[in-house]
């Protein structure tokens, strides 16, 4: 992963491969390694690497064994979400949850496999009809839930956007600050 524009001492074209100008480059180039990185570009790679494991964030992984998935907690915040999941699991009473066989705090939720689509890969496949229904039944529930709708005030609004992507963005830079150093060697300063 690279990017480059207008980079001072750099004296090859600009627009073609780095690889390609290697030669062209003032200093030498520092290489930092990514773990178990997967070339998500790579469909078939992609897929093979699903097969047996899943990193869908920095925080945790999903491991298959057969009809059972093992959730590990990668670091200190996969950890606390761990303790919040398995709250959730614990207080909800609904079929559509996974059956718990066996939690370890901090190394693991050991769960039942379910297979299906999530609602965004169900949505694309349904009729128009039956998206514009979906949307319907979601909103209904969601009404059912307390009775009337709530309109957060512009500060609650606020914060939450701001957690939700600003502050997540920030955790996420930190997982990957080596590599980030070596495009923003001052730091990312604003998102």
């Amino acid at each position: 992963m690279y990017q480059i524009k207008n980079w001072e001492g750099f004296k090859g074209p600009y627009g073609e491969d780095l690889a390609d100008n290697i030669n062209n480059m003032p200093f030498k180039m520092e290489e930092f390694k990514l773990p178990k990185v997967i070339d998500v570009g790579d469909k078939e790679k992609l897929a093979k690497a699903h097969e047996e494991s899943e990193i869908n964030r920095d925080f945790n992984k999903l491991e298959f064994d057969g009809e059972v998935v093992f959730k590990i907690p990668t670091n200190e915040f996969g950890k606390q979400m761990q303790q919040k999941e398995m709250n959730w699991y614990s207080n909800v009473d609904s079929k559509f949850i996974p059956t718990i066989f066996d939690f370890k705090p901090n190394e693991f939720i050991k769960m039942e496999r379910i297979y299906g689509l999530t609602m965004a890969e169900a949505y694309k496949l349904m009729t128009k009809e039956s998206q514009i229904l979906m949307v319907y039944k979601v909103i209904s529930a969601l009404k059912s839930i307390s009775g009337d709708p709530i309109i957060p005030e512009d500060e609650t609004w606020y914060s939450d956007v701001k957690k939700e992507v600003l502050d997540k963005v920030l955790i996420r830079n930190e997982s990957i600050a080596p590599l980030i150093k070596g495009f923003a060697p001052n730091g990312v300063t604003h998102v």
